[in-house]
């Protein structure tokens, strides 16, 4: 008993040495993209690019509704079914068309985001490991997935915004818990 005593006071001594060399520290990602000029005109980019799908998809619509008038116009004056059914199919083909441009334009918009945020990560990432390097940090974990970041936990969210050339001001509030 006396020798599972002492192995065990000598592997608590072990455990609380290597828990006093290991660096820990936290970052809140989210604010340093929500705050990196790149993000800015990232989302500029994409809200413009939406405008225009948009604004083609209400034009798509426009001619929809314009053949639905003149369908609705040939039944009412009493259009032979050969004219009623060409346009029938008109509409039909129409409404595919549009189902599939914006079917097509969802998936541009999103390609387009993963182009653009692509490298807007990849450079966060260098930086977060830059300072991680540079501090000695074993561990960095990101505080908009934590539960609980304690009073004595190392906000790294400032270091990084300086490597990325962030405004260190901006924060979301809760970064520096």
């Amino acid at each position: 008993m006396k020798k599972l005593s002492l192995i065990l006071f000598l592997f608590a001594g072990l455990f609380q040495q290597v828990g006093a060399q290991v660096k820990l520290g936290h970052v809140n990602s989210q604010d340093v993209i929500a705050n990196m000029q790149d993000y800015k005109d990232m989302q500029e980019i994409l809200t413009k690019k939406e405008a225009e799908l948009t604004a083609e998809l209400t034009q798509l619509d426009s001619v929809l509704n314009a053949k639905y008038q003149e369908y609705l116009q040939a039944k009412q004056n009493g259009s032979s079914q050969t004219v009623i059914t060409v346009l029938e199919s008109d509409l039909q083909e129409l409404e595919q068309r549009i189902q599939q441009r914006s079917q097509q334009a969802d998936q541009n918009l999103r390609q387009l985001q993963q182009k653009l945020q692509t490298p807007l990560m990849q450079r966060v990432d260098t930086a977060i490991k830059e300072v991680c390097k540079e501090g000695g940090y074993l561990y960095v974990f990101d505080t908009s997935t934590l539960l609980f970041v304690g009073e004595g936990a190392v906000d790294l969210t400032p270091l990084v915004k300086q490597k990325l050339g962030v405004p260190a001001d901006t924060t979301d509030g809760g970064g520096g818990q």
